[in-house]
């Protein structure tokens, strides 16, 4: 066998393909893909673009022989019926996803209407006044167990597609018809998702509206806030599902083989740094009861979050080719 034979055959036998199946795709004979695999012939140039479509490889890496086993270990193969599947999983756990998230950051808004209420009275019932907190503590937490039980719902239902994130996509028999009815939706996704983006960005307006009207003004302004970034988020994560698929089979944005090594070597500590500025957030707040300040933690965690991130990478880079 010479290199080209090795590079059907193998990839075939790891994508599972018996030689027919093989064949059938190509409209060829099982006997022409056999000669190929034998060496005793060689499929025409529009055979070969095919089979490189197939396997998601180039011609030079099917003729040569360059990095296909390399390609072979960095993704795994899905076919039509497992790509449909996992869309139904998407269309089904997006929203809970979503719906979560947006819950959990909804979950202040029972403290700031009872601080609105407070601010817009004038009585001196302390104790009507702790009552009324007690409560509102009571309702958030409620709403936070209500928005993580979504999330968990959600995250054990895509649990058997986790892989993706560190992995490509390699498409198999029928798979390409179904990643061009995504890829038609890449605009469509694109477009939600800055707007998610853009609600978010302006979630800030109604806090400075509502800032020049007194107390009374500033919480209402801060549960808008509120609203507009659960809104944005959520619109955010409902089109990055999708998109992301899409990315992890073309090897683009966040699927390729740099991005996917640096998740690998550094996701971990990035989600124990989120977790421990939840938990600072939560022990300051329970401890102070200034739930309309302490949120102010999350924005400098944010830009330091971004800046760790560039650094990393930045070395990552290096160490990769080597100059570190």
């Amino acid at each position: 066998m010479n290199k080209l034979s090795e590079n059907i055959a193998n990839p075939r036998k790891k994508a599972n393909y018996s030689q027919e199946q093989l064949a059938d795709l190509l409209g060829v004979s099982r006997q022409a893909v056999s000669k190929w695999e034998l060496g005793d012939a060689q499929p025409d140039v529009d055979k070969l673009v095919r089979i490189g479509e197939l396997f998601n490889v180039s011609t030079d890496q099917l003729i040569y022989g360059e990095a296909v086993h390399a390609q072979e270990r960095e993704g795994r193969r899905m076919n039509r019926a497992e790509l449909e599947a996992y869309e139904k999983c998407i269309e089904k756990n997006a929203p809970l996803m979503a719906g979560g998230v947006a819950v959990c950051i909804l979950c202040p808004v029972p403290l700031f209407v009872v601080r609105t209420f407070l601010s817009g009275t004038t009585h001196n019932d302390v104790r009507l006044e702790q009552n009324l907190n007690l409560m509102a503590m009571v309702l958030l937490l409620v709403i936070v167990a209500i928005g993580v039980l979504l999330i968990l719902k959600a995250d054990k239902g895509t649990s058997e597609y986790s892989w993706i994130e560190n992995e490509r996509i390699l498409p198999g028999p029928g798979a390409r018809e179904q990643l061009k009815d995504w890829a038609a939706r890449r605009s469509s996704l694109m477009s939600m998702m800055n707007w998610g983006i853009c609600m978010c960005i302006l979630g800030v307006v109604p806090l400075f509206i509502g800032a020049m009207f007194g107390d009374a003004g500033a919480f209402t302004g801060l549960c808008a806030l509120l609203l507009l970034e659960a809104l944005g988020v959520g619109m955010i994560i409902c089109s990055n599902y999708f998109r992301t698929v899409v990315d992890a089979v073309e090897g683009k944005g966040d699927y390729t083989p740099e991005e996917i090594g640096f998740r690998k070597k550094y996701g971990t500590w990035f989600a124990v740094y989120w977790l421990v500025t939840v938990a600072i957030y939560l022990l300051w707040s329970f401890w102070t009861m200034d739930w309309d300040r302490t949120w102010i933690i999350f924005p400098p965690a944010g830009v330091l979050f971004a800046a760790v991130a560039a650094l990393l990478k930045s070395r990552y880079k290096k160490e990769q080719s080597g100059t570190v």
